[in-house]
C-alpha cells in the first residue's frame, strides 16, 4: 500500500510540472506574438519617423542659416 503512495504522489508532481511547463510553452509564445507585434510596428513607423527627422534637420539649417543672417544685418 506505501508504495501506491508513493506512486500516486509522484504521479501528482509529474502532472505538476507538465501542467507548469504547458503554461510556460505557452506564455513563451504569447510573448513571442507580442514582440512580433511590437517590432511590426516599430517597422511601419521607422520611414515616418525617418522623414520627420530629415524635416526637423532641414529646419534647424534654416533656422541657423537665419539666424547668421539677422546677426549680420543687426551689426
Amino acid at each position: 500500500m506505501h508504495a501506491m503512495n508513493v506512486i500516486g504522489e509522484m504521479f501528482v508532481q509529474v502532472s505538476k510540472i507538465l501542467f507548469l511547463l504547458d503554461a510556460d510553452e505557452k506564455n513563451g509564445q504569447q510573448s513571442m506574438v507580442e514582440n512580433d507585434e511590437v517590432a511590426s510596428a516599430t517597422r511601419d513607423e521607422l520611414p515616418t519617423t525617418k522623414l520627420r527627422v530629415e524635416t526637423l534637420g532641414v529646419q534647424l539649417i534654416q533656422y541657423q542659416k537665419a539666424s547668421r543672417r539677422k546677426r549680420i544685418f543687426d551689426t
